[in-house]
């Protein structure tokens, strides 16, 4: 149900989440889906709970800094549903208070793994630039979900300009093109 609510969400918008779209698109009964989900929110919070995890799975595959961005273009390609939800959801939370304090988690967590990351690199964390590299990602993630699949080759750019601005700042040019 939850992965039927993340489609849903990207294809229609989050206006469209009901518990009747939601049971039409996971193909249950709306008794099952008021069983499991209380309440739309809940559904909401299942859904930013399972991108949360995917996201994070994905970016603690990476390494070093300048592959920081990598995981979160290679996510975005494979499950761009998750993507779109992600936007959706978070705008959403801009006019809809009860949906603020599950933004604000999500944030929390991209913010506590990033800052957790940067000191695995032997970084100091300090808020700028945590704040700058989820920025960083929230543009690539944004510019997919408004521009779709012709914004891959510009996402592409975008990680290697990062690559080469984190090389020129750390001396390292062993792999720039």
């Amino acid at each position: 149900m939850i992965d039927a609510a993340i489609r849903l969400v990207a294809r229609e918008g989050l206006t469209k989440l009901t518990f009747r779209s939601l049971a039409a698109e996971a193909g249950v009964s709306l008794g099952a889906v008021r069983h499991s989900f209380p309440a739309i929110e809940d559904v909401l919070k299942a859904g930013l709970q399972r991108c949360l995890q995917l996201s994070l799975a994905h970016l603690e595959s990476a390494e070093r800094i300048e592959d920081f961005l990598s995981p979160a273009y290679d996510l975005i390609l494979s499950h761009p549903d998750m993507a779109a939800f992600e936007v959706k959801a978070m705008i959403e939370a801009q006019g809809r208070p009860e949906l603020l304090p599950l933004a604000r988690a999500h944030y929390d967590a991209f913010r506590d793994f990033t800052r957790s990351f940067l000191e695995a690199q032997g970084l100091a964390p300090d808020d700028a630039l945590v704040q700058v590299l989820m920025a960083l990602g929230d543009g690539m993630i944004y510019q997919r979900v408004v521009f779709g699949e012709d914004h891959h080759a510009d996402m592409a750019r975008q990680i290697e300009g990062f690559r080469r601005l984190v090389r020129s700042m750390t001396g390292d040019r062993a792999d720039s093109a």
